[in-house]
């Protein structure tokens, strides 16, 4: 059963990627607004949560005011679970860019693709995320930079929360822990042999807590604040699921 419920998520993923990828690149031709677009990306997120049976728990309000969404990264399905009420830009890995399918859907999006080992692109990312904040949009990142099993957080890029700084755009900190902290995907783990080896299962099961928004002039400061709240709200999120886990057994 588990074979056959594997196999039936992956073959539903693709489809529902291709689809959403290749609707919104369709869209963008014709001359279709980001918000239009988001609408594909809504139905994308909604179909995947249903395919693979994701139990979303939503703690905190999700901010109405646009503003960097930051939250840290566990693994791929992260952005299809990212609750917002204003559309927003994906901030990403270029290396992400070159993946089939994902590539198309982050094109489709507006994507902001940052090679980390580049100051130039670094720059022009920060520029291009000060861009869309002044017009009113908002912004998702990772400011890890990568995913991380836990608990907490790693050390943020500062990057960003100088943007944040200059600009004086609020942060909404956002905290993603699944019940099962091996659905993490680190390393050179490939994506096949992962999605195989834990997708399988009858339901996947994760928390998203929204923090309250951070504002502020400082750079320092905000990374501070931001890293704090993420930090110590992982690790309570850990505690509670294995707690729950606990005592389910």
């Amino acid at each position: 059963m588990n074979y056959v419920r594997t196999c039936y998520r992956l073959l539903g993923f693709v489809v529902v990627t291709l689809w959403a990828g290749s609707t919104g690149i369709v869209l963008k031709l014709f001359g279709a607004s980001h918000e239009r677009v988001f609408l594909v990306y809504n139905s994308w997120k909604w179909l995947i949560t249903r395919i693979m049976n994701i139990q979303v728990q939503e703690e905190g309000i999700v901010p109405l005011a646009p503003g960097i969404i930051m939250a840290n990264h566990r693994s791929y399905i992260d952005v299809a679970l990212t609750p917002s009420a204003k559309p927003f830009v994906i901030v990403a890995k270029k290396s992400v860019k070159r993946w089939p399918l994902v590539g198309l859907g982050g094109k489709a999006m507006r994507t902001i693709w940052v090679d980390r080992d580049q100051k130039e692109s670094r720059s022009l990312t920060r520029m291009a995320m000060k861009d869309i904040l002044k017009t009113g949009g908002s912004v998702l990142i990772f400011p890890e930079g990568t995913t991380d099993t836990g608990p907490g957080l790693l050390e943020p890029k500062q990057g960003m929360f100088h943007v944040c700084a200059e600009g004086r755009f609020p942060i909404h900190p956002l905290a993603i822990e699944y019940d099962d902290p091996n659905l993490a995907w680190v390393g050179n783990d490939l994506f096949i042999p992962h999605f195989i080896k834990h997708f399988g299962r009858k339901s996947i099961r994760v928390k998203l807590r929204f923090g309250p928004s951070i504002t502020g002039g400082d750079g320092q400061e905000l990374l501070e604040k931001t890293y704090y709240w993420l930090n110590r709200n992982l690790r309570e999120m850990r505690l509670e699921w294995d707690g729950q886990k606990a005592h389910e057994q």
